[in-house]
């Protein structure tokens, strides 16, 4: 009796079994169309983000720090520096961490705004974003007399042809329009700028945004983009950028590179002149005591009337 009871409760368990899996599946099959168009939705919105995000680049240098290095826990620094490193030949020792700290001064970004027109950015207007093209604009946009550098100058120009171009700018409710041609000046918010052609080759159809920034607005802005790391426990020093166009980043990494080299020298210069002036002080001093200790000794002479062999 108990064996034909469990063969009456085990094909009802497997019935019911069955049940379960084809319920399961028919529920989920029920929500597909719910599935369908959360991946149709998520693979639009990927495509949106990687087509119309400005993407990031990456940039990086080594610097080599040539000759004998050591951080400011090791430096012996004190008042004998310079005439230790008169002995030496005017060989000192470098501290790795002043190299940083020169890298990362607001002081060396200025020079590399300074002498690459950073502070002046180009794009090219798109359906949905403008794209950063950095200096690839048909034509430049030079400052000939700043007076007012309190904020940022945004320039449309549109309607390239060989003669000139269509400008506008201010408010983009109201804004000012106006005709120029190559070369010709034109004033902004007290401020003269001049629009010069790279070449002849013009595109009626295409639009540019020009913006003029001050250089200190320009040096904040890009100081946080770089990094500044010694590379490992070596004497090399690791430059990086992470920013929106690559040959802006490295046209800012080789500015460095030139300007930090550059300003190196101007400090050993500097630094050559004081050791020179501190020697020429000393050299002074010794001498007007050497004629001290020689007038006392001819006065001694004298009083004694010492001469000849006597005198020795």
């Amino acid at each position: 009796m108990k064996n034909e009871l469990q063969g009456l409760v085990q094909p009802t368990a497997s019935a019911a079994s069955s049940k379960t899996i084809k319920d399961t599946i028919l529920m989920y099959l029920y929500y597909w169309p719910l599935f369908l168009i959360s991946l149709l939705v998520g693979l639009g919105l990927g495509y949106v983000k990687l087509r119309y995000t400005t993407p990031l680049y990456a940039a990086n240098t080594i610097i080599n720090v040539k000759g004998e290095t050591t951080t400011s826990r090791g430096s012996a620094g004190g008042p004998g520096d310079l005439i230790t490193s008169a002995m030496q030949g005017g060989r000192s020792v470098i501290n790795l961490d002043n190299e940083l700290g020169r890298l990362r001064s607001a002081r060396l970004m200025a020079q590399v705004v300074k002498n690459s027109d950073l502070n002046i950015s180009y794009y090219r207007v798109g359906r949905f974003i403008d794209i950063d093209i950095y200096h690839d604009a048909p034509f430049r946009l030079i400052p000939k007399e700043i007076q007012d550098s309190s904020g940022t100058i945004g320039i449309a120009v549109s309607g390239l042809n060989p003669s000139g171009a269509t400008i506008r700018y201010g408010s983009e409710e109201n804004p000012t329009k106006k005709d120029v041609t190559w070369n010709q000046l034109f004033a902004i918010n007290n401020n003269t700028y001049q629009l010069t052609p790279v070449n002849n080759s013009f595109n009626g159809i295409d639009k540019f945004v020009v913006k003029w920034n001050p250089r200190l607005a320009t040096v904040y802005e890009l100081l946080p983009k770089v990094s500044v790391n010694v590379i490992g426990k070596t004497s090399n020093i690791g430059l990086g950028i992470t920013i929106e166009s690559p040959k802006r980043g490295e046209d800012v990494l080789n500015k460095m590179v030139q300007e930090f080299v550059q300003m190196n020298l101007d400090d050993q210069n500097r630094y050559a002149q004081d050791k020179i002036y501190f020697i020429e002080d000393r050299l002074g001093k010794i001498s007007d005591e050497l004629r001290g200790v020689e007038k006392n000794l001819a006065s001694y002479q004298g009083s004694q009337l010492l001469v000849g062999d006597n005198a020795s």
